[in-house]
């Protein structure tokens, strides 16, 4: 099992969840979603009948990738600020998970002794 260094530990996991928010709020966004930051790729969003794709790709880079963007009342989700815009669409990540050790439960639902 790999084991994560810890230096400041939980204050690293509030940081980390403290600037999460900020940037959702900069984005005027209300729902949480995992965030993939991507500002050294191009990009570009296409419609193909009813649904819309993001069109991603690094300079060099032979095949662009796609992913379908999410859409709400027929809209595609995207944040657009001066400078940054956030598309929010479906793509195959790993995602890390990140829990308080105090939060762990056995499978009965009773805390664990640590």
């Amino acid at each position: 099992m790999a084991k994560a260094q810890t230096s400041q530990g939980r204050d690293v996991i509030k940081r980390y969840v403290d600037t999460r928010k900020e940037l959702l709020q900069y984005f005027h966004c209300e729902e949480e979603y995992y965030i993939k930051p991507m500002t050294d790729y191009f990009w570009n969003i296409k419609a193909d009948g009813d649904f819309y794709f993001l069109r991603y790709w690094k300079a060099g880079q032979e095949k662009p990738q796609d992913v379908v963007v999410v859409r709400r009342g027929g809209e595609p989700l995207l944040y657009r600020t001066d400078r940054y815009t956030m598309v929010i669409g479906i793509d195959c990540i790993k995602t890390g998970f990140l829990f308080h050790n105090g939060n762990k439960r056995n499978p009965g639902g009773e805390a664990e002794n640590s």
